[in-house]
């Protein structure tokens, strides 16, 4: 059995567990925060998260494995001294093509979530509304979507993550007593990064395939009104830019106005975004 499947197998338990604990009414410790219990597919969306979780930390350990191994070799060969030309050389060893190493196999893993991630999300518009369109043509439309997003979200996770390198390497070179561990404690390979990551892009693909579905409705449908609503968790870690679209419906063709002013079009309003959309059709009165 491999680790991946096995670590699967342990987080579908600590879920059992979870809903059995609500089942009873018993408040959860902050690890076991979840999304509301009003979400549709609020259980797979959190095993989805899990899933994009756990191959976002897959490619940050070999990132900072890489990472760890070159600085120690680089620091070995030339020391630390603070001149610009020691400066450019550290840095050239972080290229374009250090950062693309691997990351294809970590993309196609990556891009195989979050479609399915979307196309679950087709799914559950088709549990919600009672109107058969082309789910086929939804599906391929929400898979689209989100791998025309996959590619510039990586690109800007490993943005950051090289941001992030360049800066702790200043401080490498210039800083005395400054260590290789030193360097990588400032990188964001960290578990909570990870988890932030999988919670945003899951809300994102999720109402990405609400969407692509809803305005396949529009499309076959064109008599019926569509419309989508802006539900967000039911805890005390609603913030204000969320907070007054609760229970907000507008058109399927139309973006939601947040607490901040700005227009969405759905779902993730920011980092860690927990709420969710939901189509249906409304007739008007005559």
């Amino acid at each position: 059995m491999s680790l991946d499947l096995r670590t699967e197998q342990l987080h579908a338990c600590i879920l059992d567990v979870a809903d059995w604990l609500e089942a009873l009414e018993v408040s959860l410790p902050s690890a076991l925060k979840r999304r509301d219990p009003r979400e549709p597919g609020r259980r797979r969306k959190e095993q989805m998260e899990h899933k994009l979780f756990v191959a976002l930390r897959r490619l940050w350990r070999k990132q900072a494995q890489r990472i760890r191994e070159r600085l120690e070799w680089r620091a070995g060969l030339s020391g630390r001294k603070a001149t610009e030309d020691v400066m450019n050389s550290w840095l050239a060893d972080f290229d374009d093509e250090f950062w693309q190493e691997g990351l294809e196999t970590a993309e196609a893993e990556l891009a195989r979530i979050l479609s399915a991630g979307a196309r679950d999300g087709v799914a559950l518009f088709g549990e919600q509304v009672p109107i058969g369109i082309d789910y086929a043509a939804s599906n391929r439309e929400a898979s689209a979507r989100a791998s025309k997003y996959n590619t510039a979200w990586l690109r800007g996770l490993n943005k950051t993550s090289r941001q992030a390198l360049r800066e702790a390497l200043v401080s490498f070179v210039e800083t005395p007593g400054f260590t290789v561990g030193d360097v990588m404690d400032l990188l964001p390979f960290d578990d909570s990064r990870a988890e932030r990551v999988a919670v945003t892009e899951i809300t994102r693909v999720y109402a990405l395939g609400n969407q692509a579905a809803g305005e396949q409705l529009a499309r076959e449908f064109p008599g019926v009104l569509v419309v989508k609503t802006w539900f967000t968790n039911n805890d005390d870690r609603v913030c204000d830019i969320c907070g007054p679209l609760d229970g907000v419906e507008v058109e399927i063709d139309e973006a939601f106005k947040g607490g901040d002013g700005e227009y969405y079009e759905n779902p993730p309003a920011h980092v860690r975004c927990r709420c969710w959309n939901e189509t249906r059709t409304r007739v008007e009165a005559s």
